[in-house]
């Protein structure tokens, strides 16, 4: 009479659930497009389907509340989009330490900060809503050379990694049963080595997001300032070199 070993309770489920956790963990592609359609966007201020099974995902949302993030224009699916704006102006300036410093006073007034500051550069953090009106004011320190806008449409980006967090949360959850399931200390250590991969890999989710949502609520600004001239202060050009010996230059551009 042959008598089989008995296998380890819960082997097959924790083969099972890791098997899941590659699959549900995956980056999404073409396999995930009905996954994606279905979810529910990032732009929600909270889940309304009931569906708690994720703390991590509720800490998104607390985060995104907290970043003050507005609903923008829906896609085609009914998704709000999620947009990075960042922009640039370049300026000519009689007094470019002046110039810098009201740009970044202006800046404080709105809720912003510097970031980086040089001689003829200034990096400005502010509030997403605050970009085009600041824009305008710091416009007026002096002549126009140059000004941009850039827009980033993040939202896939942001609804992908959400949909990995549930995902990951969900074998997360699996593992904590399968762990006090555990009858041997093989099984003991390889849920919890499952565990502490997938944990990591929640946390890489959780700052990625936490990324994102920041540029979406605050705006960089960068303002280079050039030392712009006056025209009565232009030395004048001499038609030959020789001229200046005689101290004729000097004379001509005497005010």
């Amino acid at each position: 009479m042959n008598h089989s070993k008995p296998r380890p309770l819960g082997r097959n489920l924790f083969m099972g659930v890791l098997v899941l956790g590659v699959a549900s963990c995956a980056a999404p592609g073409r396999h995930h497009s009905r996954l994606v359609a279905s979810a529910e966007p990032m732009a929600a201020p909270a889940d309304k389907d009931g569906d708690n099974d994720s703390d991590s995902v509720a800490d998104v949302d607390d985060l995104r509340k907290t970043e003050g993030l507005k609903a923008t224009q829906p896609t085609a699916s009914g998704v709000k989009r999620l947009v990075i704006y960042n922009a640039s102006l370049t300026l000519n300036v009689f007094d470019q330490e002046k110039a810098l410093a009201t740009a970044r006073s202006l800046a404080e007034r709105v809720g912003g900060w510097m970031q980086a500051l040089t001689k003829e550069r200034i990096v400005l953090r502010i509030p997403a809503d605050k970009l085009r009106p600041l824009l305008a004011e710091i416009a007026k320190l002096g002549e126009v050379l140059e000004r941009n806008i850039r827009a980033k449409d993040i939202t896939q980006e942001v609804l992908d990694l959400r949909i990995r967090l549930k995902n990951a949360q969900r074998v997360l959850n699996r593992l904590t049963e399968l762990l006090i399931q555990a009858k041997t200390v093989k099984d003991s250590v390889l849920i919890e080595k499952e565990l502490g991969r997938v944990t990591e890999q929640i946390e890489r989710f959780k700052g990625k997001l936490k990324y994102l949502l920041h540029h979406i609520a605050h705006s960089t600004l960068e303002v280079r300032v050039r030392l712009k001239t006056p025209w009565g202060r232009r030395r004048r050009k001499l038609p030959f070199h020789w001229l200046g010996r005689v101290g004729l230059d000097e004379i001509l551009n005497r005010r």
